[in-house]
């Protein structure tokens, strides 16, 4: 059950979209600020949780039309 939430929450995706959040603090030249960065990383975090339920929601709602396409049929929520 654990693995197919994981699935579901597409981490490779969200990380990736994501990550454009620390192009800001290298812009403004402050690497070597410890506050910029924990807020950073507190954005990154949230940014991911909140696109991760996205997703589970978006498959929740698609999961019939997702049983009838040939590749989102093998997600764990279309599945079941």
């Amino acid at each position: 059950m654990l693995k197919d939430l994981v699935i579901s929450m597409r981490p490779k995706q969200c990380y990736n979209k994501n990550l454009i959040l620390f192009v800001g603090i290298v812009f403004s030249l402050n690497l070597l600020n410890l506050r910029m960065w924990v807020n950073v990383i507190a954005a990154f975090a949230i940014f991911c949780m909140l696109s991760e339920s996205e997703y589970i929601i978006n498959d929740i709602i698609d999961a019939e039309k997702d049983r009838k396409h040939p590749t989102k049929r093998e997600r764990p929520i279309a599945y079941k």
